[in-house]
């Protein structure tokens, strides 16, 4: 559907995607609606892990500056 308008019945849709959703069995729509799920959850498990590693990364950095603040404050009291 190129034309960017929804079908609402059948008879809307390509003849292409007619042909393919006719030769659909039960098995075959309940393998699709899986696969689907499946690729839910694989875009959810990846918008956690990119939190998770943005997370570790922002404490790695912050945590290095604020070992570098702290090495420079006992610096600071020890040549005084």
């Amino acid at each position: 559907m190129n034309d960017e308008r929804a079908a609402t019945t059948f008879a809307d849709l390509d003849p292409k995607v007619q042909s393919f959703l006719g030769r659909l069995d039960d098995a075959d729509v309940s393998l699709l609606e899986k696969g689907i799920d499946l690729m839910r959850h694989v875009a959810s498990a990846g918008r956690v892990a990119k939190w998770c590693i943005i997370v570790v990364v922002s404490l790695i950095v912050g945590l290095s500056a604020l070992g570098d603040a702290i090495a420079k404050i006992f610096h600071w009291f020890v040549t005084k």
